[in-house]
């Protein structure tokens, strides 16, 4: 009996092994549900419609590049951005037509 009761005590002042388990984030949005900052900026998001991802590269980069990550290895660096856009959300891109622009529902517009 003293053994069920001592670990009945210890058990209660411990606590159970284990903590809460945290969901993970979704890779999942649709209009309507909160924006997370933590996913940076999305030059182009079509906001009119549900999107589903996978990995830091967004929707239609691979994986690691654009906006989400590191540059890929072939890409040369970006210039630093054209001073007459401070705070623009314009990005740089350096395949094709290899200028300052932004996306705008999957169209590439350069500024």
């Amino acid at each position: 009996m003293g053994f069920v009761v001592g670990c009945g005590f210890a058990f209660f002042a411990i606590g159970p092994a284990g903590g809460t388990a945290q969901a993970a984030p979704t890779s999942h949005w649709c209009p309507g549900n909160p924006w997370n900052p933590g996913w940076g900026n999305v030059y182009n998001w079509d906001w009119n419609q549900c999107h589903d991802w996978q990995g830091p590269a967004g929707q239609s980069y691979p994986a690691g590049a654009g906006p989400w990550g590191p540059p890929p290895a072939w890409a040369p660096p970006a210039p630093p951005p054209p001073s007459w856009a401070p705070g623009a959300q314009l990005m740089w891109n350096p395949t094709g037509a290899g200028n300052w622009g932004f996306w705008n529902n999957g169209i590439w517009t350069p500024v």
